[in-house]
């Protein structure tokens, strides 16, 4: 299977992951075989892209770091714990506490943990699917920093809720698909804060949890908010929080722009590296997310247009890699793969778009 933009898909691509709705149930299931209606539609939900098996991809599986099954869940444990907050002030923080014990059990399941960024997203369901894979994102760093159970759990507790606050902005500003006026990010700015005056007074989410909501877009170079603290006086469970957030949101498309691929965005971390962020917590943090995830389509540096089909987890760089076609001699490859660990003339020049139909011309 790969990812694709549903610019990219022609019709009849087979869909290799069911798309499911806000509330779970399965709007298109796997296999079926995606007409011009079903575009039109996952377009409509903000459905950006979807995967898809097809003949250059087959065998190549992209496995998450969490199930489906426990995305799924803790995205809706989020929704309605976020209702009802609305309705009458409370969440309930044992469901909360459950969420992230199953998440990290999943996590420790693994074998290998490297990241492939791989949840599909509408824009319905957004905020719930980034809380999660900040939650995700929070988890792995913890575990490489080599934190004990119990702090992993608190910094994953404050990151799963660390959005709260954006619950009580107005939905004017939040769903703007325009640039905001100054007065309008003013009031963005403030959700860290009001989402810690929500909870600073649960006395059943710990201390930790409660300075990760409230200073996780506070920077190292004092430029951020809400109080414009500065490199120690801000808790490490907020960099660590701040750099998750960061990462997912520039990986995620939004209302106002598209999304960044992943090698702009570590391009990006590594550029803000030691001024926006904490420089160790990013270096720990890029060690674990595959820059070409399995199923990406890349140009190599011998002209050669090739597909990732397994990361290498002591070099994300080199991969093994399928051949697809040479641009310059128009030579097709019928399965034929190299591991780039053994063949280090090989080197990736950048990902590609890649439709199918039209490699001849690419």
């Amino acid at each position: 299977m790969r990812f694709v933009r549903l610019q990219q898909i022609d019709g009849n691509e087979i869909l290799a992951r069911p798309i499911l709705d806000l509330a779970g149930r399965v709007l298109l299931s796997k296999g079926v075989q995606l007409k011009l209606g079903y575009l039109n539609k996952l377009d409509t939900l903000g459905v950006s892209g979807v995967y898809i098996e097809d003949k250059i991809s087959e065998g190549i599986e992209v496995e998450d770091v969490i199930s489906e099954e426990t995305r799924l869940k803790s995205q809706l444990v989020i929704q309605k714990e976020m209702d009802r907050f609305l309705k009458n002030k409370q969440i309930d923080t044992l469901v909360i506490r459950k969420v992230v014990n199953n998440i990290i059990q999943d996590i420790l399941s693994k074998k290998h943990l490297l990241l492939n960024l791989s949840d599909i997203r509408t824009k319905d369901n957004y905020t719930f699917a980034h809380s999660v894979n900040v939650c995700v994102l929070s988890i792995l760093l913890s575990i490489k920093l080599g934190f004990n159970f119990e702090r992993i759990k608190s910094i994953a507790t404050g990151c799963l809720l660390h959005d709260f606050g954006k619950m009580l902005l107005p939905n004017e500003i939040l769903n703007k698909p325009g640039q905001l006026t100054a007065e309008e990010y003013a009031e963005i700015k403030k959700h860290p804060l009001y989402g810690y005056q929500a909870l600073k007074d649960d006395v059943t989410l710990d201390a930790i949890a409660k300075v990760t909501i409230l200073m996780h877009h506070e920077r190292v170079d004092g430029l951020g908010y809400p109080h414009g603290i500065s490199g120690e006086k801000i808790h490490e469970a907020a960099k660590i929080c701040g750099v998750c957030d960061s990462f997912d949101a520039l990986t995620s498309d939004r209302i106002y722009r598209k999304a960044w691929s992943i090698c702009d965005a570590v391009e990006y971390m590594y550029s803000m590296s030691g001024t926006q962020y904490d420089k160790r917590i990013v270096d720990e943090f890029l060690r674990f997310v595959a820059i070409y995830p399995e199923g990406t389509v890349v140009l190599l540096n011998t002209n050669i247009i090739a597909i990732v089909v397994k990361n290498n987890h002591h070099n994300i760089l080199r991969p093994i890699v399928r051949f697809l076609y040479n641009i310059k001699t128009r030579i097709k490859y019928i399965h034929y793969e190299v591991d780039m660990m053994k063949d280090l003339t090989l080197k990736i020049e950048k990902p590609v778009e890649l439709n199918l139909k039209k490699i001849q011309d690419v």
